[in-house]
């Protein structure tokens, strides 16, 4: 199962994200490659590998 509860298919592989912090309280992950696959927050939380 994956974090969110459902089953991992095993051709889902991971997204590779870049994060860029665009102000003190704002945070802006966005896909390499692909302009329109990003998501904008103004709060976080660490995770652990």
């Amino acid at each position: 199962m994956d974090s969110q509860g459902g089953d991992r298919r095993e051709d889902q592989r991971p997204v590779d994200l870049a994060v860029h912090c665009t102000s003190p309280d704002r945070t802006v992950y966005t896909e390499p490659g692909n302009s329109e696959a990003w998501i904008a927050t103004d709060y976080t939380v660490p995770c652990d590998d």
